[in-house]
């Protein structure tokens, strides 16, 4: 069997959901900010 090599990986020591959020930020030189910077919308990941 082949290993796939996983960006991350987490366990919890006890029974319970593990949950990411996963956000990106982006330049944007038309962000409405003098920093250039855009924040993406979060993706919430809970692994039960």
């Amino acid at each position: 069997m082949m290993t796939v090599p996983r960006p991350f990986e987490a366990t919890s020591a006890e029974d319970r959901p593990v949950t990411f959020t996963i956000q990106g930020v982006l330049e944007d030189a038309g962000s409405a900010n003098s920093t250039g910077f855009s924040v993406t919308n979060a993706v919430i990941l809970i692994v039960q």
